[in-house]
């Protein structure tokens, strides 16, 4: 098949040609590495959970689409059906590699904020394909240790395939869109955060469901990842104990938000 010239993606390619900024180092926390016994340790994880906690909130806005965004999605068509082919070929495609979770909503992290940049762009369907592949093999990337090969990330449903050459092309365009930002602050960054270790599988399994479902649906894009990702909790959690003491620390306007998306949320259990 013919090569495609994926370059016509851009609406402005002058967005491109600055030099980014270095990427801030990705923040991690080792819950298992202290010892379980020692009350001491489990009060310094729970600090440093806090303090993290915090800098998310800081600096959620910083991994989030751009604004105009939303009001694009509402008024065409064709943005919204972009948006959801990709988004339903990245948790189609992430769970046939079985891929850690992280991955799935860091693709969609940098799915959307792409697509936010070059929201004036007329998407077709190649261009979305091409899209959605560069977006979680670039999370693979960054996330997962087996990378699934470009060549396996192609979808037998797709209606194009694209050359090896052309997706990392693809690759390039979006890191320096994102300015080399792969280490995103996320729903489930704050979902992993916020109930820490000991999660049962139950749960686990109740809000991801609930998770992908707010993937698909455009409205989302409205909401702060902090209050998506609390809501959730808080409606898979349907008054079962958890640690919701983080949520106090959410300012006091974004907790009367989190009161009415609930309502939103309960519908898609």
């Amino acid at each position: 098949m013919k090569d495609i010239d994926h370059k016509t993606l851009l609406c402005d390619e002058d967005l491109f040609l600055s030099t980014p900024t270095p990427p801030k180092q990705a923040q991690r926390l080792s819950f298992g590495s202290s010892s379980p016994d020692t009350n001491g340790n489990l009060q310094e994880q729970g600090v440093e959970r806090e303090a993290l906690f915090m800098d998310y909130l800081r600096r959620e806005k910083d991994y989030s689409p751009c604004h105009v965004y939303v009001n694009q999605l509402e008024v065409s068509t064709n943005l919204r059906a972009a948006r959801l082919k990709a988004m339903q070929y990245i948790i189609q495609v992430c769970k046939r590699f079985g891929v850690d979770k992280s991955t799935i909503f860091n693709a969609a992290n940098y799915l959307d904020r792409f697509l936010s940049l070059n929201s004036c762009v007329k998407w077709e369907i190649w261009m979305v394909e091409l899209l959605s592949i560069t977006c979680v093999s670039l999370a693979c990337k960054f996330y997962e240790t087996n990378i699934p090969s470009l060549h396996d990330l192609q979808m037998e449903d797709q209606e194009h395939t694209f050359k090896p050459s052309t997706i990392q092309e693809m690759e390039l365009m979006v890191l320096k869109a994102l300015d080399w930002r792969l280490s995103c602050i996320n729903v489930f960054s704050f979902v992993s955060l916020m109930l820490g270790p000991n999660r049962s599988g139950a749960l686990n399994d109740k809000l991801t469901l609930l998770l992908l479902h707010s993937l698909l649906d455009p409205l989302m894009i409205k909401f702060k990842a902090s209050i998506v990702a609390s809501s959730a909790i808080k409606c898979a959690t349907m008054g079962e104990p958890a640690d919701m003491t983080m949520l106090n620390k959410i300012p006091v306007d974004d907790q009367m938000v989190i009161l009415q998306f609930e309502k939103v949320l309960l519908v898609m259990l």
